[in-house]
């Protein structure tokens, strides 16, 4: 059965007898020649023997075939943080509300199940970048994202695909990664740059997508016309920033249609390429000055 498919790489999920039972094995496999960078399997899987962590993914066994390809073996995870994202109910806020509006101090059991599902969540990707990054290890991910993050039945956090991945003591990196969680610095073709501090960057955009709105689509629409809310139209200078609903539905769209489905905003626009992004983090964060993006002579 294959799960993904990219230019790159397949990935397949197998039913394997083992001593513990029955089990699902995800495979990876890419060719070993003729890769384009900076994707290398071999230097993925010399990576992932590297590394041991309960909240980074695990290689079982991995093998070299006669035709140049080479197969990571690794536990299969059904679930993706990803996946999360895009559920109604992975939200603090009630999808509709009915009755009085007034405010609570006391938290929702709805408030309190996110709270925690999403502190652990958090925390488990920061114990696993953290370990990525320490001395002993030295690894930049540099393709953190929500797809990215895979999530155990009990739970347990597992960061996969280190495809882009390198260790900073070994070579210099190069530019990669999916475009709404890309730093500022890679927008503008830098020959150097720190490897961990992407990580974070890509991270904080992530963990920063617990709390961006949710979007109803309509897969039978036309989808060439953005839908916009009124907080994401251009504002005034002078005027406060107005924030977004947690759920923005378009106007005649109904909820219960079984051709909607909901996407979660990311915290940037990458849909535009890399001056569209740019532009997406200028308007967010603002303009970039001497004061909040000092220059650092590489």
């Amino acid at each position: 059965e294959i799960i993904s498919e990219g230019p790159i790489s397949i990935v397949t999920r197998i039913q394997a007898e083992s001593p513990a039972g029955t089990q699902f094995i995800a495979i990876k496999m890419s060719t070993t020649v003729h890769a384009k960078e900076p994707h290398d399997i071999i230097k993925e899987a010399r990576l992932l023997a590297l590394a041991s962590h309960p909240n980074v993914c695990r290689i079982i066994v991995f093998h070299l075939s006669r035709s140049h390809s080479l197969s990571l073996w690794m536990p299969y995870i059904p679930y993706s943080l990803d996946d999360l994202l895009q559920s109604s109910k992975f939200s603090p806020h009630p999808l509709i509300s009915f009755g009085s509006t007034a405010s609570s101090t006391v938290p929702t059991a709805r408030e309190l199940q996110f709270v925690v599902l999403a502190k652990s969540i958090i925390f488990q990707v920061l114990c696993g970048v953290s370990y990525l990054h320490s001395d002993n290890v030295q690894i930049a991910h540099r393709d953190i994202k929500p797809s990215n993050v895979l999530l155990t039945a009990s739970g347990c956090v597992q960061l996969i695909d280190f495809g882009i991945a390198i260790r900073t003591v070994d070579e210099h990196p190069a530019q990669d990664g999916d475009f709404p969680y890309r730093a500022p610095e890679l927008l503008f073709g830098p020959r150097a740059y720190d490897a961990f501090t992407i990580d974070s960057w890509s991270l904080g955009v992530t963990l920063a997508e617990f709390f961006t709105p949710l979007r109803l689509l309509n897969d039978d629409e036309d989808d060439d016309e953005p839908i916009v809310s009124e907080s994401d139209s251009d504002s005034e200078p002078d005027k406060p920033i107005v924030p977004p609903e947690p759920f923005i539905i378009q106007k005649g769209t109904r909820v219960t249609a079984p051709t909607t489905r909901w996407s979660r905003d990311s915290l940037f626009d990458g849909s535009r390429g890399e001056i569209g992004l740019a532009w997406s983090i200028f308007k967010t964060r603002g303009t970039p000055n001497e004061n909040n993006w000092p220059v650092r002579l590489m």
